[in-house]
């Protein structure tokens, strides 16, 4: 909307030609100037919303159009002669400065640049879009959404209050946002995310990954570096990460699925579950139940109050691995391959003491020993390995073969 704003409104370079539009003096400003590739553009603390696209040309091309909120043509005028003195081209740099005394006008930019070309831009308040780039792109806004599509080189951006929107960066990224949600949908380099109150969503990164947010859910899939995320208030779900994960909300669900070197998961209060989890598995809630099938590496899951269920794969059920699971009021069910080589001490804490229900089920021959409010249950199953522990306050545990 804004390009063709732009590109329908009249004006000229010179004596500018000014309309009445909605109570406001408009006019259009062009400006062009020859550069080389791998220069620079640089908008400077402007007010309004600044579009940024690249051609086939060795020029840069500048649209402004100005809204003036002022009493009278003459001053409409003396407004759009001093915009023009705000443009310079200097050592392949490109500039365009905003004017503090500019307070009742509203800018709007849109910028056609070489493909190779670098470029900054800062605006007062405005939204900010830049595509087709190849080179370093620096943006920050005081107020408005920001959008970058199909850069190649490393991308910086801020809004103090608006969403950002990241597709296909060829390059290292850094976001942040005081109050907004965060889109990345591809991107090759390193990535760092942080919103001071929104959600942030991640599609395909090719590095590791840092995001925080103070309050919002996290949706992140298809990471091949390490993943580290915290968020304040919000649900997360985790997919198809390569390296190592952790990640902790202060309240909310966490969903993990196929991770392959690992996760550290901890949430203040809400369910965990998780799929395919490869390497250590570390896991702990103070309100909810866990539930984890298929994974294949050591596993430490502890709730306060809900149930655990494990289920071990059988991919390198020969293997031994250790365990540790507690839940101080819950059921624990764990579920093992039958070839899984393990010594299993399982403790129950009886309630009711003698006049208790709760008890210990196992599909494996274990000891059993009962002493006062304490139930045990202990064995090695083929041959021995790494040590099981189950431990449970006020439910039953169920140690089941598959």
């Amino acid at each position: 909307m804004l390009a063709l704003v732009l590109l329908m409104a009249p004006g000229l370079a010179g004596a500018q030609q000014i309309t009445r539009e909605g109570g406001r003096y408009v006019t259009t400003i062009k400006q062009t100037y020859d550069v080389k590739p791998g220069g620079r553009l640089e908008v400077d603390r402007v007010t309004g919303e600044v579009l940024v696209s690249t051609w086939a040309q060795n020029h840069v091309e500048i649209l402004e159009v100005l809204r003036m909120d002022v009493d009278g043509e003459d001053e409409a005028r003396r407004i759009a002669a001093r915009a023009l003195k705000q443009y310079e081209l200097r050592a392949n740099t490109v500039t365009v400065v905003g004017d503090r005394a500019d307070r009742y006008v509203q800018r709007q930019f849109a910028v056609r640049i070489p493909v190779s070309f670098n470029v900054e831009v800062e605006t007062r308040g405005g939204g900010i879009r830049v595509e087709g780039v190849k080179g370093r792109v620096s943006l920050t806004t005081a107020g408005g959404a920001v959008t970058v599509q199909r850069v190649e080189g490393d991308v910086e951006a801020s809004s103090a209050g608006g969403a950002l929107q990241f597709l296909e960066i060829r390059g290292a990224l850094d976001a942040n946002t005081a109050g907004g949600d965060i889109t990345v949908e591809g991107v090759t380099g390193r990535l760092e995310a942080v919103t001071a109150g929104g959600g942030v969503t991640v599609r395909e990164a090719g590095q590791d990954v840092l995001v925080t947010t103070a309050g919002g859910r996290l949706d992140l899939r298809d990471i091949k570096g390490a993943l580290e995320a915290r968020t304040a208030g919000g649900n997360i779900r985790v997919a198809n990460v390569q390296g190592r994960v952790e990640v902790t909300t202060a309240g909310g669900e966490i969903d993990l699925q196929n991770l392959q070197r690992g996760v550290h998961a901890g949430t203040s209060g809400g369910d965990i579950t998780g799929r395919g989890l490869q390497g250590a598995v570390e896991v702990e809630t103070a309100a909810g139940d866990i539930v984890l099938r298929d994974v294949t590496g050591p596993v430490e899951a502890r709730t306060s109050v809900g149930n655990i269920e494990v289920e071990v794969g059988v991919q390198g059920a020969e293997r031994p691995r250790r365990m540790w699971l507690k839940s101080s009021y819950g059921d624990i069910n764990l579920t093992l391959p039958a070839r899984l080589p393990a010594r299993i001490e399982a403790e129950l804490s009886l309630p009711g003491g003698r006049f208790s229900r709760n008890d210990i089920f196992s599909d494996f021959p274990l000891s059993r020993d009962r002493s006062g409010s304490t139930l045990q249950s202990e064995g090695l199953i083929n041959g021995g390995g790494d040590l099981i522990e189950l431990r449970s306050n006020g439910g039953n545990i169920y140690i089941r073969k598959k």
